[in-house]
């Protein structure tokens, strides 16, 4: 199984539910289960962690296949410098995020169409500059 989709499918079966059950469980229509089934819509953080939860399963394990803290860590790579294979940083860092953290990180990334690497890499950004921001401020003070 390769997809969340694939997962997803395989609890219905074994729970022997069906995609009526399923909606009900969840406070959406059938037609919702079907068009997430059909991979044409993604449901999101909060509905997929209710059809986590509908479907008796860990969000990591439905989302990745992974049901561990180390099962999910990863690697962060830093961005590579234009044009050639060295990294404009000098580390690449390792982050041991838990099974839901990663699943609500890949979510996330993915509703700003980013990777998830880039994704980590722009909060770390964001939160260098707001801190940069409350230094300046108690310097003035």
């Amino acid at each position: 199984m390769d997809t969340w989709v694939a997962r997803c499918r395989s609890r219905i079966k074994e729970l022997r539910m069906t995609q009526e059950m399923l909606a009900e469980k969840l406070g959406i229509t059938r037609s919702a289960v079907c068009h997430y089934l059909a991979k044409r819509r993604v449901p999101s953080l909060d509905q997929f962690v209710k059809l986590a939860a509908a479907l008796e399963c860990d969000p990591a394990w439905l989302q990745y296949g992974v049901t561990s803290a180390a099962e999910s860590e990863m690697k962060v790579p830093a961005k590579r410098a234009k044009g050639g294979a060295k990294l404009n940083r000098s580390k690449i860092i390792y982050a041991r995020l838990t099974a839901e953290l990663h699943a609500a990180a890949e979510m996330m990334a993915r509703q700003q169409r980013r990777t998830l690497s880039s994704f980590i890499e722009m909060l770390v950004e964001q939160a260098a500059r707001k801190r940069k921001c409350l230094l300046s401020i108690e310097e003035d003070n």
